[in-house]
C-alpha cells in the first residue's frame, strides 16, 4: 500500500493507471478517500501492458 496526495479523483486514479504500467506484477489499485474505498483500477483498465512487453 502506498499513500498518494492527490487533489482530485481523476487525478489519483490517472497516477494509478501509471503505476500499474510501470508495476508489471501489479493486479489492481485501490483507491481510498480516509477509509472509504472510492475506484478499483484493474490492470486491464490502466493500458495495454502487452503492446509495452
Amino acid at each position: 500500500m502506498e499513500a498518494l496526495t492527490c487533489s482530485s479523483l481523476s487525478e489519483a486514479q490517472a497516477r494509478c493507471r501509471r503505476m500499474l504500467n510501470d508495476h508489471r506484477a501489479a493486479a489492481r489499485a485501490e483507491l481510498f478517500d480516509d477509509d472509504e474505498r472510492v475506484a478499483i483500477i484493474s490492470f486491464e483498465e490502466a493500458g495495454d501492458r502487452q503492446a509495452q512487453a
